[in-house]
């Protein structure tokens, strides 16, 4: 687990982040495959994972850089709380220098309220297939590398972002569908459809028809490619 920044500020926050270089951000998988964690929870901790150390930390702060409302950020701290991911911490008059109640938000990459037993499954594979496949960024084993651009992106919704990052995440052989998304995800097919509708319509997935004679089973065939970067 990287270091942990702790600031005092009008609402603190203390956000624990792993090393990251210059245009790129190291995440955890272990939040990235949560099938706990919605996925515009995993949207959200990426982003703020993504954020530079001396960045304030806020509700309003946090909704001025996201598509969504205030109403629907304090939805997913809670699911971020819930799950161990965060925690906050409430300072009184007398803890703090201006006399006045403050609220501390720690962030975590991993927690232990949440083990979720299908990351591994999802590392071996084992889900439903249309035999597509992806363009992703390299990772370690336990991280994966992803743009710090892609991350800071207000023009993604976090539920968008959140079903992208997981998708890198994924080992190199996974074999990619629909049914294998909503497989390890917690919302139904008709949010992934709309998702993957997004990630198509601001360029961060293509999907391309394979007709019968183009493919080896001699069916219809669809090609799913994701990019960190938009084309």
């Amino acid at each position: 687990m990287g270091k942990k920044i702790k600031r005092s500020k009008t609402v603190s926050s203390s956000v624990c982040r792993v090393h990251k270089s210059k245009n790129f951000t190291l995440l955890s998988n272990s939040f990235l495959r949560s099938s706990n964690l919605s996925l515009a929870s995993v949207g959200l901790l990426g982003r703020v994972m993504g954020l530079p150390d001396e960045w304030d930390y806020s509700i309003k702060g946090l909704s001025s850089i996201c598509k969504e409302g205030e109403t629907a950020i304090e939805t997913v701290l809670k699911d971020l709380q819930e799950w161990g991911y965060l925690k906050i911490s409430k300072l009184y008059p007398n803890e703090t220098e201006d006399g006045r109640i403050h609220y501390v938000y720690d962030f975590y990459e991993s927690s232990e309220k949440d083990k979720t037993l299908s990351c591994t499954v999802m590392a071996e594979g084992k889900m439903p297939s249309n035999k597509s496949k992806r363009c992703r960024v390299n990772k370690t084993d336990n991280f994966t590398i992803v743009s710090s651009l892609l991350l800071r992106s207000k023009e993604i919704s976090l539920k968008s972002l959140g079903l992208l990052l997981r998708v890198l995440s994924f080992p190199d052989d996974w074999d990619y569908s629909v049914a294998g998304l909503v497989f390890i995800c917690k919302e139904g097919k008709t949010a992934i459809d709309s998702a993957l509708k997004e990630l198509k319509n601001i360029g961060y997935l293509v999907v391309t028809k394979l007709y019968a004679n183009m493919t080896a089973s001699k069916g219809i065939e669809y090609v799913y490619d994701f990019f960190e970067n938009p084309i």
